[in-house]
């Protein structure tokens, strides 16, 4: 009974670390500064547990009340937890976490002198409790990742978590009353089989077990970038990541509660689980870059169906455990046998507290520097590296002090030839790391090792940084700069092009008299080198990434040197925390984050940075939100739509092939037709708008394809939105990147080149007001779109032979098209395409 109740404390306490994390994302920001405050406040308040809760469970009279008691405070501030999230200032937060994190530290010392109480060993019952434990938190992770966040939402789920948390501990004082627990002593003064631990040997122990603890932050933050690029970056990859680290831990403790009974030398073990722990790190670096094409291999082999999804991540857990199983395993068999060698008599609760508070308290500083101050000074490979040299060292420390002078020369041997082998070892092959295998095309075949490897080599690395919030590249290949974030290409200087140029142009074409621009998202530059073609008094541009600023410097051909204009305003920050902490007021805002699917991204688009988004702008302002059409379904893209419909009074999409534009503002985006084709003649803008290949207002204009009324239309009312505290985009869109397809809900519902009565779109608008296309403007919309594959440029087509049948050009277009639906199998389409060359009309 009570290891059942032990499972389901681990259980919810990993769904709240989940859950909280999600909440104090939004509170925070997604900076690497943010996740480590957070995570650093976690276990800081875990460690205070440990410390100080641990004595007081060698003084009660009956611990297992006492567990009972913790574990019910727990629950009550996980009912309270998303109401102080909601209201709290930013400092508050946090420190309301070391509330029930402290609870969560007094757990494992109260549970172990229990069952010390009745009669366990205490060596055996910290082992198998923490074992269960961890098998608990790493069924916990799952259950919060893969469904109750996406089903319930982060309250919810935080109350399901706080019910488990009451449930276990009312469980726990029911059965202290069953067992006759309160006066008991023990019949030793420490635990059996267990010499005392004292003088530098226990110092010795004590230091060890804090380096093993900040090598295990270093080992945690490592891996789950490493496997990020491997993976993918999805919420769902980093739930993956995090079960199997702590399904790792559970199984080395696990194995350590059968054999911890017959150790007479526990601080000799420990030393040597640390020493076989530095060296499994280092013998497996080599082979992580390798994991990229085998992961790709896989990815190709999984049939892409809604039914597969689940199998697909399941692969992604054999990378896990190949990368972390052995290491996590060693973390977790070292633990307990530390504590255990520290832990004596009536003491062994303030033994545990002080050996597991050591190692909690050497998490929390891994927390603050590993990633922020390590990986970007020592790069993945170095963190890594130094973080086994460091149970190298530790083993060394352990095996002098003991006086074991054989085992102290091993130690030693191992720690020199460790360290030789991690600076001399060799680069990784960062190659493979960004080549972003993980994105296989839909039902294509896999690569061999060769075509792998050329593809790879195809793409010169230009710049490389494994920065604090992410590990960003730039290639040259195949004729194109290519900004590689977590291995994933966010732009390049190809036909991406168009979509980082148009973000800026249409909202200032729309409404020319702007001066201040907001930017969220620099990527290449191209988007805010755009937006200062105009006549602006600032341009604001909100990036997260350092490395992404260093590498935006390397398209300065296609950003203008955008870096070095007096008008940017570069601030390296997270674009809704800006917004959030900051009162100035934009007259245009254009939000181009990453894709949704990638894990903390989908905050860019949740009804409350809408809401934020809309209270910074000024009157007759405009709202831009960048979206794609590819890896997407058509419920997934009506979720976006009607999410920005529920914050603005008018909403209209722009397409741009595969990509959109949501444009939103108040009361109707009212355009000035004449003022927008004046601006597009201006040097500058004429010259931006070319790379975008767009010359003609009418090609500019016909790129708006809904209106407000159709766009509320075909997102439909009501219907589920994305919220912060129900974050279903981010939980959605992995799907709709394993299915790998495109939603095609816009092509099927497009309106233009068809009668516009009420003069929605503003093609007709131009038309009305200039007369009907030129063969010149029929040619660019044609190229255009046809181009970009867009469905449009059938209709565009059409038209175009209807008003110009003697075209040329036209012509030859209708031939091709007939040509291509023979080759397709589609006589009846060639037919109808051939009739419609008839004789030349004189």
């Amino acid at each position: 009974m009570l290891r059942l109740l032990v499972f389901f404390s681990g259980f919810s306490g990993l769904i709240y670390e989940v859950v909280w994390a999600e909440d104090l994302a939004v509170l925070f920001g997604n900076t690497a500064v943010a996740h480590a405050a957070v995570l650093a406040s976690f276990l800081g308040g875990m460690a205070a547990g440990y410390a100080g809760l641990g004595p007081i469970s060698d003084r009660v009279d009956d611990p297992l009340d006492f567990y009972g008691r913790l574990e019910i405070g727990i629950g009550l501030c996980g009912v309270l937890a998303p109401r102080v999230f909601a209201s709290a200032s930013a400092w508050f937060a946090p420190v309301f976490l070391l509330i029930p994190t402290a609870l969560m530290g007094g757990t494992l010392p109260a549970l172990v002198r229990a069952a010390a109480v009745r009669g366990a060993d205490s060596g055996e019952g910290l082992s198998g409790f923490y074992g269960i434990n961890s098998v608990g938190a790493a069924f916990g992770v799952v259950f919060a990742g893969f469904w109750a966040i996406a089903n319930l939402g982060l309250a919810l789920s935080s109350s399901v978590a706080a019910i488990i948390n009451v449930g276990v501990g009312l469980g726990a004082l029911a059965l202290s009353r069953w067992g006759p627990t309160a006066g008991a002593t023990f019949a030793a003064d420490r635990a059996p089989g267990f010499p005392p631990t004292t003088g530098r040997v226990r110092t010795a122990l004590l230091a060890a077990a804090f380096l093993s603890g900040f090598a295990a932050l270093c080992y945690e933050i490592g891996w789950i970038r490493l496997l990020a690029l491997v993976l993918g970056a999805s919420t769902y990859s980093f739930t993956v990541m995090l079960a199997s680290f702590v399904a790792g831990i559970a199984l080395g403790a696990a194995v350590m509660r059968r054999w911890i009974g017959r150790i007479r030398k526990p601080v000799f073990v420990f030393a040597a689980l640390q020493s076989a722990l530095g060296i499994a790190v280092l013998a497996g670096t080599p082979f992580y870059p390798k994991l990229a094409f085998l992961f790709h291999w896989w990815a190709a082999q999984v049939p892409r169906v809604p039914e597969a999804f689940f199998l697909y991540e399941a692969g992604k857990c054999a990378f896990c455990f190949a990368v972390m199983l052995v290491p996590a395993a060693l973390l977790g068999a070292g633990l307990p046998v530390a504590a255990a060698a520290d832990s004596r008599g009536e003491k062994i609760g303030a033994g545990i507290g002080r050996v597991f508070g050591l190692n909690t308290l050497g998490n929390v500083i891994g927390a603050l520097t590993a990633g922020l101050v390590l990986m970007p000074l020592l790069g993945l490979r170095g963190l890594l590296s130094a973080a086994a040299a460091l149970n190298l060292t530790a083993g060394f420390a352990l095996f002098a002090a003991l006086a074991e002078r054989r085992a102290a020369r091993w130690g030693g041997a191992a720690l020199v030839a460790g360290t030789l082998f991690a600076v001399f070892g060799g680069p990784w092959d960062r190659g493979e790391l960004i080549s972003g295998s993980y994105l296989h095309r839909l039902n294509a075949p896999a690569l061999t090792r060769a075509e792998f490897a050329e593809q790879k080599q195809e793409a010169k690395i230009l710049y490389y940084r494994d920065g604090a919030n992410a590990t960003v590249a730039v290639t040259h290949g195949w004729e194109i700069l290519q900004l590689r974030v977590n291995g994933k290409v966010d732009a390049t200087d190809g036909l991406d092009m168009t979509t980082q140029i148009m973000l800026a142009q249409t909202p200032l074409l729309l409404r020319p008299e702007a001066k201040q621009v907001l930017v969220i998202g620099l990527g290449s530059g191209v988007s805010a080198a755009a937006a200062l073609t105009h006549p602006v008094d600032q341009v604001t541009v909100a990036e997260i990434s350092r490395g992404v600023v260093e590498g935006a410097a390397l398209f300065e051909k296609a950003n203008g040197g955008v870096l070095r204009n007096p008008r940017l305003n570069l601030r390296v920050t997270d674009g809704r925390l800006l917004l959030a902490r900051e009162e100035k007021r934009y007259d245009v805002i254009v939000s181009e984050p990453s894709n949704p699917w990638m894990a903390g991204i989908s905050d860019l688009y949740t009804r409350e940075f809408f809401e934020m988004a809309r209270s910074r702008l000024n009157k007759r302002g405009l709202f831009v939100q960048w979206l794609h059409t590819y890896f997407m379904t058509d419920d997934m893209l009506r979720l976006v739509i009607r999410t920005v419909a529920v914050v603005f009074p008018d909403v209209q999409v722009w397409t741009l092939g595969r990509d959109i534009l949501i444009v939103a503002g108040e009361g109707g985006v009212e355009v000035d037709l004449d003022a927008a084709a004046a601006r597009m003649r201006a040097p500058a803008v004429r010259r931006s708008l070319a790379g975008a290949l767009i010359s003609t207002p009418a090609s500019f204009f016909a790129l708006h394809a809904y209106d407000d009324a159709h766009a509320r239309g075909i997102a439909g009312w009501p219907g589920p939105i994305n919220e912060d505290g129900f974050p279903l985009l981010e939980y959605a869109a992995p799907k709709g990147v394993f299915l790998g397809g495109r939603s095609e809900l816009l092509d099927r519902n497009d309106s233009r080149m068809e009668p516009d009565p009420n003069r929605r779109l503003l093609l007709t608008r131009w038309l009305a007001h200039t007369g009907e296309l030129t063969p010149e403007d029929f040619d660019v919309l044609f190229q255009f779109h046809w181009t970009f594959k867009s469905a449009f440029a059938g209709k565009v087509l059409l038209e175009w032979a209807r008003h110009y049948p003697n075209d040329e050009k036209v012509r030859e277009m209708l031939v091709k098209f007939a040509e291509a639906a023979d080759q397709r199998g589609l006589p009846e389409k060639a037919k109808q395409i051939r009739a419609l060359l008839g004789p030349r009309r004189g």
